[in-house]
């Protein structure tokens, strides 16, 4: 029912593939769902409309609760457990946000940004497949990561649709202005801003990790092995000189098969 949100060849479908398959249909749900909301703000050009689908997912949510949800997504969600539909709301709350885009003073706001759509979509997923998540803190390392690298990849998308997901505090210390990444070349001054960040994310991974057992890990493997793969990507990016604004840089399905059989 959810097979084309997990493309043979993605990530997604390589991060399952040791993943049992109650958990994988979970976690399926939980990413299709985040994929619902993040296409709203990406494919919907009229903010009013926008919000709009959004409340009507709010309203599936509620069915989730206590109802009959329409959508197979929602249907799906019905079928856990122990959902947390607290944090679909977050995810719909922080998605919001983009469709006003107000720039980002600093790091820290960057991060309640990152803490309430990547971040609430990582605790619940945590909440779903491990008895004794790592605290939430731990997770939202995990998320900063993730989403650092994800911004940086895309960076040229993210650009084109108006979001800036720099805080002002760090594009000024390294003379950058949102002008010049709408020129979509990358300058000596932008790719020290990129690397700046790609120091960031591996440094909240490392940070993720530190402390974590062995079986925890485990529990965690969809997750590790997405973590693996942007590590692996934001290498090629380092790599290719941080020219993102020109070309997307991704790895090869076989290099996705080769990570997720590692861990």
């Amino acid at each position: 029912m959810l097979e084309h949100y997990c493309q043979p060849g993605s990530v997604l479908y390589y991060s399952l593939k040791k993943t049992p398959i109650l958990q994988r249909k979970a976690i399926l749900a939980v990413m299709a769902f985040y994929q619902e909301i993040e296409n709203i703000v990406f494919e919907v050009n009229d903010p009013n409309l926008a919000i709009l689908k959004l409340n009507w997912w709010r309203d599936e949510i509620s069915k989730i609760q206590n109802g009959t949800p329409e959508h197979p997504v929602s249907r799906e969600l019905k079928n856990i457990s122990n959902l947390s539909c607290e944090h679909l709301h977050t995810i719909i709350d922080g998605m919001q946000q983009n469709l006003f885009f107000l720039p980002f003073l600093s790091f820290e706001e960057v991060t309640i940004h990152i803490m309430r759509t990547a971040g609430a979509r990582e605790c619940l997923l945590a909440e779903i497949v491990t008895v004794n998540p790592p605290n939430q803190e731990v997770i939202y390392q995990f998320a900063l990561m993730l989403e650092l690298i994800h911004y940086m990849q895309n960076l040229h998308r993210y650009i084109k649709k108006g979001l800036i997901i720099f805080s002002e505090e760090e594009m000024k210390k390294f003379f950058v202005k949102g002008e010049d990444l709408q020129k979509f070349k990358t300058t000596h001054e932008i790719k020290r801003l990129l690397s700046y960040q790609a120091e960031k994310a591996e440094r909240a991974y490392k940070n993720a990790r530190e402390g974590m057992t062995t079986k925890t890990l485990k529990d965690l493997s969809s997750l590790i092995v997405r973590c693996e793969i942007s590590l692996a990507t934001l290498k090629e990016i380092r790599s290719s000189d941080f020219n993102v604004l020109e070309n997307f840089i991704s790895l090869t399905p076989i290099r996705y098969w080769w990570i997720a059989m590692k861990h």
